[in-house]
């Protein structure tokens, strides 16, 4: 996606600028020593490692495109990323969460619906975050969404999705083909859409790690752990693998 390719390109000028050095001059010494100075002002492994790969990809290319005779990376390990047990949302939390949306005012129905829809839909929240009213099929049960290259494909619209959008769509009285709106009736973007989610978090006092994908994870073990098949919930949830989850 362009969003892809411009955090790839983001996070490479980045390097070469804080390298300043010509792309053929680079060595494998400045790779490690720009992947150590990541450590040490903090960030995660799991980012450090996404540069790496960002990177690799890169001169990996240079190479392809006889731009480079090799990689400066061929020797260069891949950094380790501890493993940790995954966090997956209590129903109690979601439930806290949910009290924390008035159902009698807009913003709180417009809230539950939000959460309603990240509990029972198993799709990315930037997913979610861009759905007009027109791909909700209420005969059908379900919620056509985009998923990353562009793919289409059809998640649950389960009861208590569509009494919390039923709810959120009689408060809004309005002609927009957007989902999301905002209590002045304008599109809501991605970002507020976030902040309503990190706020509620916050109110409720739930720590996560993963703020939106925790969602999706719940998600997908409730539906394991109720014996609905593993193909099933990996096409839904559009995985590749359950390592992911």
């Amino acid at each position: 996606t362009k969003a892809t390719l411009a955090s790839y390109e983001d996070r490479i000028r980045r390097f070469l600028s804080i390298t300043g050095k010509p792309v053929s001059e680079i060595k494998k010494a400045d790779i490690e020593l720009y992947l150590i100075t990541l450590k040490e002002s903090g960030k995660s492994p799991h980012y450090i490692r996404t540069i790496y790969r960002n990177l690799g990809v890169f001169f990996n290319w240079l190479v392809a495109e006889d731009l480079l005779p090799q990689s400066p990376m061929r020797t260069l390990k891949l950094p380790k990323v501890p493993k940790y047990d995954k966090e997956f949302l209590a129903e109690s939390d979601f439930r806290k969460v949910l009290s924390l949306c008035p159902l009698s005012d807009y913003r709180g129905a417009r809230n539950a619906c939000w959460f309603w829809l990240l509990w029972t839909t198993g799709a990315r929240w930037s997913e979610l975050a861009n759905l007009s009213l027109s791909d909700l099929n209420w005969q059908a049960s379900t919620i056509r969404v985009i998923g990353k290259g562009n793919k289409e494909r059809q998640v649950p619209f389960t009861k208590d999705a569509q009494r919390a959008v039923y709810r959120y769509l009689k408060m809004r009285r309005d002609s927009h083909p957007d989902l999301w709106i905002t209590e002045e009736r304008t599109p809501m973007k991605k970002t507020g859409l976030g902040r309503v989610t990190r706020t509620m978090f916050q109110r409720g006092e739930i720590k996560v790690k993963d703020l939106h994908h925790i969602f999706r994870r719940s998600w997908a073990y409730r539906n394991l752990k109720a014996g609905v098949p593993l193909k099933f919930v990996q096409l839904v949830g559009c995985w590749d693998s359950v390592v992911v989850l």
